[in-house]
């Protein structure tokens, strides 16, 4: 009979009058590799928090080892927790080789010998005496990873450790978790908003506004997409956007050189793209890789340090009657309420008769019901509802949106891709970043980004084809493993 090493029963948790954990229910056995799937804000941090001890629970109980409690006590040194964000268990003031030693110190467990072989399952042996502040998000998701292993805890419980990195590194981060997983026995809880990434795993949950939507083992829940897509309530758009058919010039977008210096650290090097009119162009890539910047260069929001733009084949002019932004995070005002924000951003872009569009684009996005909600009331999916209203609001002609479906729930993001969609159908063009490399085959064309760089663009096929063997049948996630490969061995030598 398995081990149970974890049970909820019942579990709620409440912040102020926000439910953010609702009578869940989880049975986590020994020597699993638990994944917790769920969009941003699903109460996928609170719970690994609440298992953590971190939290103190609401109501219901938590069993650990068979050992009963009610407010979410654990046997000291059993279970180690690294949060979520790049690197944000360790002290960047330290080396590798100190921030590992202190958190093998600070459990007890010190061993030179097992200190060796972590850095070299890791790829950080030659860089034991970096600072992490030096590291790539990659770099300092494995040092993340080895500093709560090095505890020998029986339970790891990793917080998003994934997000935002780049393909390569989440490959290895992956490997780690097998190797430890398979080799010490040890049981890994591991929340992620990456769908895909629930056949990594053993078990799983799947977490909709603090409710288990389903749970099983991996192989029982064939489409854990599906199954979110049947659990989830949410109206259907009319996506029948009112915009007139236009004609752009043929290249909406060209650079040449692009480069954003900040000190000594390159955000964006010599990046040189074309855009074509009634493309939708995916920029792809980690954190970190320059997708914001160049967004934000485009935009005119920052000054570039060198290189020429062109967008509409003019330059140098006031283009707020021409394109739309969504920034990366929410960009409205939260003490607002959406008609006020919506308002706000119609009269920066000189919307003719603001009243009447601000009807027709909230009806067409079903956002009437919410206009006199204050905009930080809302949930996520209907927050970026609300920002991508506020884009086309004066029906530019050319579409910013900075990872707009990133952790929102499988319903929204499909509702996105078809405003999208039929936005690029009226002749308009979009320029999106994403760091989900399977929306890729949604796009016209794509751009791989690295640190600042363009790795390569073209269609996936274009794209597939100069990285593979003859008759070799790869995807566009192991295409861009084998384009970053070099450039992350650069970055290592440097």
């Amino acid at each position: 009979m398995d081990k149970i090493v974890i049970e909820a029963d019942s579990v709620t948790k409440f912040y102020g009058k926000v439910r953010a954990l609702d009578s869940v229910s989880i049975k986590i056995k020994k020597g699993s590799i638990f994944g917790i799937v769920g969009p941003d804000g699903a109460g996928k941090s609170t719970f690994l928090k609440v298992i953590a001890s971190i939290e103190k629970i609401s109501s219901g109980k938590i069993s650990y080892f068979n050992m009963k409690q009610n407010s979410g006590g654990t046997a000291e040194g059993e279970i180690a927790f690294m949060p979520e964000g790049l690197g944000a268990n360790l002290y960047d003031e330290l080396s590798v080789k100190e921030n590992l030693e202190f958190f093998s110190d600070l459990s007890g467990k010190s061993d030179k010998k097992f200190h060796d072989e972590l850095y070299r399952a890791s790829g950080l042996y030659k860089f034991k005496n970096r600072k992490q502040k030096n590291l790539s998000g990659g770099m300092s998701q494995k040092l993340g990873l080895i500093s709560t292993i090095v505890q020998r805890p029986e339970i790891i419980i990793l917080d998003e450790p994934t997000t935002g990195v780049d393909p390569l590194s989440r490959l290895e981060l992956w490997r780690l978790i097998y190797r430890f997983n398979k080799d010490n026995g040890t049981t890994f809880i591991i929340s992620t908003s990456y769908i895909y990434e629930s056949s990594n795993c053993t078990d799983l949950a799947l977490i909709y506004n603090g409710k288990i939507v389903a749970s099983g083992k991996s192989e029982e829940l064939a489409s854990p997409e599906e199954l979110f897509l049947k659990s989830i309530s949410s109206d259907k758009i009319n996506f029948k956007l009112p915009l007139d058919l236009i004609t752009l010039p043929d290249v909406v977008i060209k650079t040449d050189k692009l480069t954003k210096v900040y000190g000594k650290f390159f955000a964006m090097k010599d990046v040189s793209i074309t855009m074509k009119s009634g493309d939708i162009v995916g920029l792809i890539g980690a954190n970190g890789a320059g997708k914001t910047t160049l967004i934000k260069s485009l935009t005119g929001v920052l000054k570039t340090t060198s290189g020429k733009f062109q967008i509409l084949g003019k330059s140098g002019r006031d283009m707020r009657s021409d394109i739309g932004y969504m920034s990366q995070k929410f960009s409205l005002y939260n003490d607002m309420s959406v008609k006020e924000n919506l308002r706000l951003f119609g009269t920066i872009y000189r919307v003719k008769n603001l009243p009447k569009r601000i009807d027709i684009v909230t009806g067409t996005l079903k956002l009437r019901s919410f206009l006199n909600y204050l905009t930080e009331d809302l949930p996520i999916g209907i927050r970026q509802r609300v920002a991508f209203a506020s884009a086309i609001l004066h029906f530019p002609k050319l579409l910013f949106l900075d990872e707009p479906t990133s952790g929102v729930d499988p319903v929204t993001r499909r509702q996105f891709w078809e405003l999208i969609k039929q936005f690029a159908l009226t002749g308009r063009s979009v320029l999106f970043s994403t760091h989900y490399l399977d929306e890729a085959a949604r796009c016209k064309s794509i751009i791989f980004m690295h640190e600042g760089k363009v790795l390569a663009s073209g269609t996936d096929k274009e794209i597939i084809a100069k990285v593979s063997e003859k008759n070799e049948n790869i995807n566009v996630e192991q295409a861009f493993i084998r384009y970053i490969k070099p450039a992350v061995q650069e970055d290592y030598e440097h």
